[in-house]
């Protein structure tokens, strides 16, 4: 007979340590699960980020040692900036 009281007992003090579990999971900051979900998106987006910025900077030091040379610099302020030599002549041909 005593067996279903204390199954009983045990049951109040199982589904109370359950709970506060949940509530210390969901609830209090410092432990917070949601924000440590949150935070961990946080960061693996500023990872992307971070790769994305290091190719960007990559592609900006080939461009800026393919403009060391001078051949390639005057050719591209003659084709995109359109300018040219002293005493010199440019013909445009439209299409």
């Amino acid at each position: 007979m005593q067996k279903p009281k204390i199954l009983k007992y045990l049951n109040k003090y199982l589904i109370a340590i359950l709970v506060f579990v949940a509530a210390s999971l969901f609830l209090i900051p410092e432990s917070s699960w949601i924000e440590r979900v949150k935070y961990r998106n946080k960061i693996s987006k500023l990872e992307d980020q971070i790769k994305k910025k290091k190719q960007e900077q990559l592609e900006l030091l080939k461009q800026k040692e393919t403009l060391q040379d001078s051949e390639t610099l005057e050719q591209l302020a003659r084709e995109k900036y359109h300018m040219v030599k002293e005493n010199e002549e440019v013909f445009l041909i439209k299409e």
